[in-house]
């Protein structure tokens, strides 16, 4: 396994005191070290799992989608006519003539 950093390099005066602790306490801290590290890696896993099983619900449901439209698309047209797009009414026709046709008068008094 590559070093990650210089911290992992190993050196000639660091290679004997991670061959073995030289005390107790040394060995109980690399000890909860691990556990945590240990921990931590089962949460990973644990998330990691969740996401798999999410990710494959969705393909599931995509590949399912997909069938059905493949069916749909594979049928014949159907024989009823598609009914026509809806058009807006169309506007009344004014008189060119009158430039202020298309204003309406409001009668104001003082």
């Amino acid at each position: 396994m590559r070093p990650k950093g210089l911290r992992e390099i190993k050196t000639a005066q660091g290679i004997p005191g991670r061959a073995r602790g030289s005390s107790r306490e040394q060995a109980v801290a690399e000890l909860a070290r691990l556990e945590h590290e240990r921990a931590r890696l089962q949460r990973e896993l644990n998330v990691w799992r969740q996401n798999q099983q999410r990710t494959d619900d969705q393909l599931r449901r995509v590949e399912e989608r997909l069938s059905t439209l493949q069916g749909v698309l594979a049928e014949e047209p159907d024989a009823t006519p598609r009914p026509a797009p809806r058009r807006p009414a169309p506007r009344p026709a004014t008189n060119d003539d009158d430039p202020n046709s298309s204003w309406s008068s409001v009668a104001l008094e003082y």
